[in-house]
């Protein structure tokens, strides 16, 4: 169980500073060298009324991209104090592992639940090929905070990921592109346009397949889903 000075730690360095409407954040995961210009752009185009956040080992792509982030947050067990040091701008909360009872990358969620962010989107969280078990984390907890933001999403160089939950989701994409619903815990029934294959008007078990790998018909597409869901959306190319 937390102590109470755990707690009022917490209040303390998470108090939010500035108010801001969307952030960026970066996490300790995959980012292949071939697509690090994706990444990069990334960095360097997001000012638009929007905070950096780097979590623990995320920090890395800032220092290859030469960009500043404007928050620095986790527990730092992947990242060299030396690296931190860099970025005397950046404010910098450090989490103490003693006690701790949830992932860095939970943290930065509540820190921006906090700051009153809207919309966050997340970098770096996608499956390298060894850690599927972060990857999975990272989807649930995405679909566990959907009612408190606007929206949120994880974004890499292939593919997008939007936990939608009762309600109307509005894409774009390119003809070909490859979409899939994902029912998570639970049943679904969705409707779609723009889609080259029609959902049958029946619930979709969490598990079944049937939902998976549609395509996109249209640039523009929609899907209205009941119950809770992941859309995964595969990019022929980065819209």
């Amino acid at each position: 169980m937390k102590s109470l000075l755990y707690l009022l730690y917490l209040m303390i360095v998470m108090e939010p500073k500035v108010k801001i409407t969307k952030a960026s954040i970066f996490l300790n995961g995959y980012y292949p060298e071939n697509d690090l210009d994706f990444y990069i752009g990334r960095l360097g185009n997001v000012k638009d009324n929007r905070i950096l956040i780097a979590v623990d080992g995320g920090l890395k792509i800032f220092e290859k991209a030469g960009a500043d982030p404007d928050v620095i947050i986790g527990d730092f067990d992947s990242v060299d104090s030396s690296a931190i040091a860099k970025y005397q701008q950046a404010e910098t909360i450090r989490i103490p592992s003693d006690g701790k009872d949830k992932t860095d990358f939970e943290f930065a969620i509540d820190y921006c639940f906090r700051y009153g962010i809207k919309n966050i989107t997340v970098y770096g969280a996608s499956d390298s090929g060894s850690e599927t078990d972060h990857l999975l984390g990272n989807i649930f907890l995405m679909v566990i905070y959907r009612n408190s933001f606007e929206s949120i999403r994880m974004l890499d160089f292939s593919q997008e990921i939007i936990p939608v939950i009762d309600e109307t989701y509005h894409g774009t994409g390119l003809p070909g592109d490859m979409i899939s619903v994902i029912p998570i815990g639970g049943k679904i029934k969705y409707r779609a346009s723009g889609l080259k294959y029609r959902p049958k008007d029946r619930y979709y078990d969490f598990g079944r397949s049937a939902p998976l790998r549609n395509e996109l018909s249209s640039d523009k597409f929609s899907i209205t889903v009941e119950g809770r869901a992941v859309i995964v959306k595969h990019y022929r190319n980065m819209p």
